[in-house]
């Protein structure tokens, strides 16, 4: 049974977490829970953000081949195809030439076609053997080429068809789908007018005719859904979702896709999740005993250390001093006071919430342009409101 395996966002790092330095290892442990599902012949596909710099080392790059392709019989004929996502993108990356992740007795058999990097436009020809199916892969891109791209694709799309007949045809590309990001309930809309100038944006009648289906990177949630695509017509869509969680708002569950090539069936299947709780704390007294169990605790192994979202009833100073150091080595504590006049307030970890201006000041610090350019579009933001400043900087992010 040979399985086309769908992921993203691996986000590889030793800590990956923005001022949570301690958390560290998850994306690895789930990478290698991955490796432990392939059998031979398997492809893995990894739609974008493989990891969380333009800076890769040598030993990440080592320590990731390892996990995926070890030199050995049974996984010799594991193959990877990848491309870029907006953590990594570059016009020029050398570490992408590289063939650290295929076994050498597998990219020895491969076709000129085949290579680690793909850019938009070329076909996966390496897995048109089984079940007729092709791979058409699209590094990220800014908004305003993204239309252009997605044209040009669907246009090598026909042709390809035209001379070589029907397949079943799959799309992977790297940028956020609002129809997964916006989520539910009533925010949803907030969401959504939040994006319609983000760099990452895909939305329904962009996808070109004829694909079977569409995998979307960048997302960080597993979840199916569907998309219209210029005809019209409803396409199947996937998200695999990340690797590692690296915010607490983020959702606990990791998984990813395989397509069985044989059935054409995909399914999910489980990635490595640290353990997640939420505690709500009341009173002194609660907050005392909550105390008194993590001093009584057993200190679990690294990987079974959980994420503790924990609600407070007021601030304490002292009790959550004595709060934190009962944690070490036993939770990672997220706290979280509750307030009659306000909105829940964070003490230790991350807001609970973001506005609009928040998810603004982080599309344009998380983007590739000049750091004088960030700085004069986010000092904007004092006059201008969150939508208007994006525009202005994915306009001039093209220039």
């Amino acid at each position: 049974m040979t399985r086309i395996w769908f992921t993203a966002d691996w986000h590889l790092a030793d800590g990956a977490w923005a001022g949570r330095p301690e958390i560290q290892g998850d994306a690895y442990r789930s990478l290698g829970t991955l490796a432990e599902s392939l059998n031979p012949g398997d492809i893995i596909i990894a739609a974008g953000d493989l990891f969380d710099t333009k800076t890769v080392t040598s030993e990440q790059l080592m320590r990731a081949r390892e996990l995926i392709n070890p030199d050995n019989k049974e996984q010799a004929d594991i193959g990877f195809l990848f491309i870029q996502g907006q953590h990594e993108y570059q016009k020029s990356v050398p570490w992408m030439e590289h063939t650290l992740f295929m076994h050498s007795d597998y990219r020895s058999r491969m076709n000129k076609g085949f290579a680690p990097c793909y850019r938009f436009g070329n076909i996966a020809e390496c897995i048109e053997h089984e079940g007729g199916v092709r791979v058409w892969l699209m590094d990220w891109s800014l908004s305003l080429t993204l239309q252009a791209k997605l044209d040009e694709i669907g246009e090598l799309l026909v042709q390809e068809k035209e001379k070589n007949g029907e397949s079943f045809d799959v799309l992977v590309l790297h940028q956020t789908c609002n129809a997964v990001m916006a989520g539910t309930g009533p925010d949803r809309q907030k969401i959504l007018t939040s994006l319609d100038f983000r760099a990452c944006e895909l939305g329904d009648g962009m996808i070109p005719v004829g694909f079977d289906l569409v995998v979307v990177g960048d997302t960080h949630y597993h979840t199916e859904f569907q998309l219209m695509d210029k005809g019209g017509d409803l396409v199947r869509a996937l998200s695999p979702g990340s690797f590692a969680q690296q915010t607490i708002a983020e959702t606990n569950t990791g998984q990813c896709f395989a397509l069985d090539v044989s059935t054409m069936e995909i399914d999910s299947y489980e990635l490595y999740r640290r353990p997640y709780e939420e505690i709500t704390i009341e009173s002194a007294v609660g907050f005392n005993a909550l105390i008194e169990s993590y001093i009584n605790k057993k200190a679990p192994d690294e990987f079974d250390i959980p994420l503790v979202k924990m609600h407070i009833y007021e601030r304490d100073g002292d009790r959550l001093k004595s709060l934190i150091k009962a944690c070490a080595n036993k939770a990672h504590p997220f706290v979280y006071i509750a307030s009659e006049d306000a909105p829940e307030e964070a003490v230790m970890g991350e807001a609970a919430g973001e506005t609009v201006e928040d998810i603004v000041k982080q599309a344009v610090t998380d983007s590739t342009a000049s750091e004088k350019a960030k700085s004069l579009l986010l000092d904007l933001l004092s006059a201008n409101s969150p939508d208007e400043v994006l525009k202005e900087y994915y306009q001039a992010a093209m220039k």
